[in-house]
């Protein structure tokens, strides 16, 4: 057994599809910054990979496939050692993928670790899914590798791969070809186990649907029955699947408590943000001892602005990982959140208050002015007077103030 994977391995070329998988999922991983921050995050972007691999390794089995049948086609559908060689190939490189994606992972997971700490095993959610959307693609190739006898086999694999994935997405419908890929935050949620048990189904059926195609391909089935009934077992697993998958959200709210960190300025916000939260408390409060050298005394509490605050009359932290450079807030962050005094009502009623936006704008522009050192002191009242209607939620008694304009 241990020889005949040994031929396997060497003969569907593996040994360059870990590297190669490892290598474009670490790139892709890394094209964007911000989920470092969050141990959920880190993993489901991981996860999201999955858009460009899996077309990729669809292709590759495919191929293989394809060669496979094309020089033992005789051998293959007389033997039923045949048609299990071919299945052993797909699942060879199926596991090569998996394990190409998984160091990926292992890196981005190990940043995110240096950068925010390690989180729980909800991570594993959104990494199942992952593997067994991967399997799905195998599977698939392995499908068009026995029923498509042309040369351009792996590229058809791959291209029907990735417009199914994109076509599905765009439907609404979570591309059944790939997983994860969260570009914001995921504080305050948690995996839908309902979802992704689901996904999971789904995936599993096509695998199934996928195989018995091949299968027939391979060596014409005799037992039509048995066809039918796995046929119509398939048939169920694809419409509970896909009905998980349309009904239900990935994510559910937690109730866990929020964390707040800090001493000069307090900062609150979902606990699994701590070290988030910590680098915005440190950040603002020094830039609120510059800006009360300057004349204006801060807000020193505020709450993280991913949902509408509950924690009484405290500012708005606005903050987006994505754009924090050397580990700390930017310049315009920090002007938005201390220019943010008050949770006021009108931000979250629709329509945007344009008094209260106007004046968030220009007291920030002020701010950002003051940590460049080049405040001017005719200013100053009407910064005070902008920060004070801007405390007190009243849009319409911010000064006519033309910092904005210069």
């Amino acid at each position: 057994m241990r020889a005949a994977l040994a031929v396997e391995m060497r003969r569907s070329g593996v040994r360059w599809v870990v590297p190669g998988i490892a290598a474009i999922s670490v790139l892709l991983v890394f094209s964007r910054s911000g989920w470092q921050w969050q141990w959920l995050w880190a993993a489901d972007w991981s996860a999201g990979v999955t858009v460009i691999i899996t077309p990729i390794l669809a292709g590759i089995v495919a191929h293989v496939t394809y060669h496979r049948v094309r020089a033992f086609g005789l051998l293959v559908a007389s033997t039923t050692r045949g048609v299990l060689g071919v299945f052993a190939a797909a699942g060879v490189l199926w596991l090569g993928g998996v394990l190409g994606w998984a160091l990926a992972v292992g890196v981005a997971l190990g940043r995110a670790a240096l950068t925010s700490g390690a989180g729980g095993a909800e991570i594993s959610w959104a990494l199942g899914e992952a593997a067994v959307v991967l399997l799905a693609a195998a599977c698939f190739g392995l499908m068009v590798g026995t029923t498509v006898r042309h040369s351009l086999t792996g590229p058809l694999a791959a291209v029907l791969v990735f417009a199914t994935s994109i076509v599905l997405t765009q439907a609404g419908l979570d591309g059944i070809f790939s997983a994860g890929g969260a570009t914001a935050p995921l504080f305050g949620q948690r995996p839908d186990p309902v979802y992704y048990l689901g996904r999971g189904v789904l995936a599993l059926a096509i695998c199934a649907v996928c195989v018995l195609i091949a299968v027939a391909r391979l060596r014409p089935v005799q037992k039509t029955r048995i066809s039918i009934l796995g046929a119509a077992a398939c048939a169920i697993c694809l419409l509970v699947g896909g009905a998980a998958n349309w009904t239900s959200d990935r994510f559910l709210t937690t109730t866990t408590p929020p964390a707040c960190v800090g001493a000069g300025v307090r900062v609150c916000g979902p606990s699994e943000a701590r070290a988030l939260l910590t680098v915005a408390a440190r950040d603002l409060d020094v830039a609120r001892r510059v800006v009360r050298d300057a004349g204006l005394d801060l807000q020193r509490e505020y709450a993280f602005a991913g949902e509408r605050p509950t924690l009484g009359p405290v500012g708005v932290l606005s903050v987006e990982p994505s754009d924090m450079g050397g580990g700390h807030m930017s310049t315009w962050q920090l002007g938005l959140t201390l220019a943010t005094p008050t949770a006021c009502p009108a931000y979250w009623a629709g329509a945007a208050p344009e008094g209260l936006v106007d004046g968030q704008r220009r007291i920030a522009m002020w701010i950002e002015e003051v940590l460049a050192g080049s405040v001017s002191s005719a200013d100053r009242e009407a910064a005070r007077e902008t920060y004070e209607a801007l405390r007190a939620c009243r849009g319409d008694s911010v000064p006519d103030w033309d910092i904005d304009q210069r």
